[in-house]
């Protein structure tokens, strides 16, 4: 299948154009530029051939990269994975498993970003963002990094910030389903 380009759920190396047209068709975007928001939360952005297409997704300002634990694997860690998924197969088999190779390194996805404002994703590509984007000149118009201003940039002061917005999402469910009293009390 030369032009799978998603695969289980997972984004293989033919993935492109149609692959983020697919994950966004709930916007109803026909092309890259019309994408606003795109949730790529273990898509396996790394097995991408190029990050080219992301750089045509002029209108993106909302993207999820989380439950990517590859974008920092070292060897060590990527073989212990690999063993983990041979666990359970026959020697004769398990010799003859191959594993695609990660095609896409993070430099290169995120100097495609451009007009991203917000992004999510784990706490190692988060510290990775703060501490390089000055540096690398990538992202220039992000805001938020996991809903927190990249303006705060010691992490204690980012999880307490995290804390505060999630008791206040809290407040705001509880709050409108809630009344104390009629419509024509309030």
């Amino acid at each position: 299948m030369p032009k799978l380009e998603i695969c289980n759920s997972v984004l293989t190396n033919n993935a492109g154009e149609w692959a983020m047209l697919f994950y966004a068709r709930d916007q109803g975007a026909h092309n890259l530029e019309d994408i606003t928001a795109l949730d790529l939360s273990g898509k396996g952005v790394m097995y991408m051939e190029s990050a080219d297409v992301f750089g045509k997704m002029t209108s993106l300002r909302r993207l999820d990269l989380s439950e990517h634990p590859e974008f920092f694997m070292c060897e060590e860690k990527k073989e212990a994975v690999e063993f983990e998924k041979t666990m359970g197969i026959d020697k004769e088999t398990r010799s003859k498993v191959e594993f695609t190779e990660f095609k896409l390194k993070i430099d290169d996805l995120l100097s495609n970003l451009n007009s991203l404002e917000e992004i999510i994703c784990d706490n190692e590509l988060e510290a990775y963002i703060l501490e390089q984007r000055g540096t690398k000149q990538f992202l220039p118009k992000l805001k938020l990094v996991n809903e927190v201003s990249i303006e705060i940039a010691n992490v204690t002061d980012r999880i307490a910030q995290r804390k505060a917005t999630a008791v206040f999402n809290k407040l705001q469910r509880v709050a409108g389903h809630y009344s104390i009293g009629g419509a024509l009390q309030i």
